[in-house]
């Protein structure tokens, strides 16, 4: 499950208690079985929203036209249900960004940075949250890094003490210990942004070294360049793209080293999942991924593009347990220092309470 999945749960978990009378707006491409077993079992309303499609095209996902959308589904929404509060958990900025015209608390939830500026309509964006963006309605965002990118590719730099951080976090949960601990594991999207090219290069680098023995590149996920990606991986050996596991802690529990080398990454949820295990990791310098992983401490943080860098520190890992045990063990305290469940919880409630929401 990824990150904007794990969050969406995690907001679900702390708004449904008996203070609160939750409704969960969705479209009826967000329904699987996953979500509809949450909602059932809690017997929780949700409403289901039109797709922003008409006449077969998507102009109400292109911004500004899906400005009006954002108020018309909202003012519906008011009228159903009239909410005290508004949380919106958004994948594909600027979606939604039209709610904060409304008068409304808003929390606007965003699980993902821009990283290119809108040249034609940028200052539509900039106006609207210049404009409504306050001390009742705000940004959170899952890292310190996606915070500055969202302040910059929006141009917002006289708003910023209304965008907040607040790090997504997974449950605490037991591993059980393995024997065949050989795995480097990915997880994640099979895209562009997670770069699997290199991630690939990598691999093959690190296992052309004969002293690795039987350690093998495990990635387990799903996307646009799947095919492509197990096509390639062919060639070698002990590499291989996994479309999906029915035990993710199993391959959590034969991993010695977590492996992303993303080109964008908001926070990276599963390296989090990683070091809640003990596992050290070795990762990118983009987005959130190096307030997650401290550098030389719970494992390395390297140059996006730094290939024999990456290759360099695995074989480290590998070639040396005492050093991979002792940054294993740091994961975990930074783990439980910064990503528990109480950290996250006690954040939400600060952040409740600075927008005057109680």
């Amino acid at each position: 499950m990824g990150g904007t999945r794990t969050y969406f749960y995690n907001l679900l978990d702390y708004y449904d208690n008996d203070q609160n009378e939750l409704v969960v707006a969705v479209t009826s491409s967000q329904i699987d079985r996953q979500f509809d077993n949450r909602i059932t079992k809690r017997d929780i309303a949700h409403i289901i929203i039109p797709e922003r499609i008409i006449f077969n095209t998507k102009i109400f996902a292109i911004f500004p036209f899906s400005v009006f959308y954002d108020i018309l589904i909202v003012l519906y929404l008011i009228l159903k249900s009239n909410p005290d509060l508004i949380v919106f958990s958004v994948g594909t900025p600027p979606l939604f960004i039209g709610a904060l015209l409304l008068p409304k608390y808003i929390l606007y939830v965003l699980h993902t940075y821009p990283d290119v500026f809108l040249r034609r309509t940028g200052f539509i964006l900039k106006y609207i949250i210049e404009t409504f963006l306050s001390k009742t309605k705000q940004v959170v965002s899952v890292s310190n890094g996606a915070c500055l990118n969202i302040v910059k590719y929006w141009q917002i730099d006289r708003k910023v003490n209304y965008v907040n951080s607040i790090h997504n976090f997974v449950k605490d949960d037991a591993l059980t210990g393995s024997d065949e601990k050989n795995c480097i594991l990915t997880l994640g999207h099979i895209e562009w942004y997670k770069n699997p090219h290199l991630w690939l290069r990598v691999a093959n680098k690190v296992l052309a070294d004969n002293s690795v023995g039987n350690v093998e590149f495990v990635w387990l996920g799903m996307g646009s360049l799947s095919e492509e990606m197990r096509r390639e991986s062919q060639t070698g050996k002990n590499v291989s793209f996994v479309r999906s596991h029915k035990d993710i802690k199993e391959m959590f529990s034969k991993a010695l080293i977590y492996f992303q080398p993303s080109l964008m990454e908001s926070h990276g949820i599963s390296v989090v999942e990683a070091m809640r295990y003990e596992i050290p990791c070795v990762v990118s310098n983009v987005g959130g991924l190096p307030e997650s992983v401290s550098d030389f401490r719970t494992g390395f943080v390297m140059d996006v593009h730094d290939e024999e860098g990456m290759a360099e520190k695995l074989l480290l890992l590998i070639k040396n347990p005492s050093v991979r045990r002792k940054m294993g063990n740091e994961a975990r305290l930074r783990y439980e220092e910064l990503f528990t469940e109480v950290k996250w919880r006690q954040k939400m409630d600060a952040l409740h309470k600075k927008i005057g929401f109680n």
